[in-house]
């Protein structure tokens, strides 16, 4: 809280001023106006010095400032020059790696060519992608590849090119010959 003399002369102290507020230029109501002579008593000198010191410090702490910001600026160079480094390495590795992962399905792609997959349940009315499919007596087939241009309409009015029929199934009292 600041004191002050009021317009009696009497010393007071006030309740919501402070000094800092004083020095920033906020006026107590019923306060006298003293001279610098007659403030000779307070603390005036101090306040000098103590703003003189401030200006130093702050100075002193404006040089810090600019050299730390300095030193950080430098560190945050190398720190980013060498993440960009790690990227174009990590990069490297996963083209690299992607190049050798293409060649190894390249050779297997080559290597089973030829053969056919019999994992699937292929049959004439769904055969495979290549339109191949094992009929009932274990022979390999493959589906006409142009259907042929005989179109009929069903029930419902849909015109659609007509499947050839399925292969009849081989029934019990038919005799199989076995090579």
């Amino acid at each position: 809280m600041a004191e002050y003399l009021d317009a009696d002369g009497v010393p007071r102290r006030s309740e919501s001023v402070t000094r800092r507020m004083i020095q920033r230029g906020v006026c107590i109501d019923n306060a006298l106006i003293l001279s610098t002579d007659e403030q000779a008593h307070t603390s005036v000198d101090v306040r000098t010095q103590d703003s003189q010191a401030g200006c130093r410090v702050s100075t002193q702490h404006d040089k810090e400032a600019d050299s730390k910001r300095a030193a950080n600026a430098a560190l945050k160079h190398q720190a980013k020059v060498q993440k960009e480094k790690w990227i174009e390495e990590v990069n490297q590795r996963a083209m690299e790696k992607m190049a050798t992962w293409q060649e190894l399905q390249q050779q297997v792609k080559l290597a089973f060519e030829e053969l056919v997959d019999v994992t699937e349940s292929n049959t004439s009315t769904s055969p495979s992608k290549s339109n191949t499919y094992i009929d009932d007596e274990g022979n390999l087939r493959r589906r006409i590849s142009s259907p042929s241009e005989i179109s009929h309409r069903d029930p419902h009015g849909f015109v659609s090119v007509e499947t050839p029929q399925a292969p009849a199934a081989i029934t019990a009292d038919q005799p199989q010959v076995y090579c």
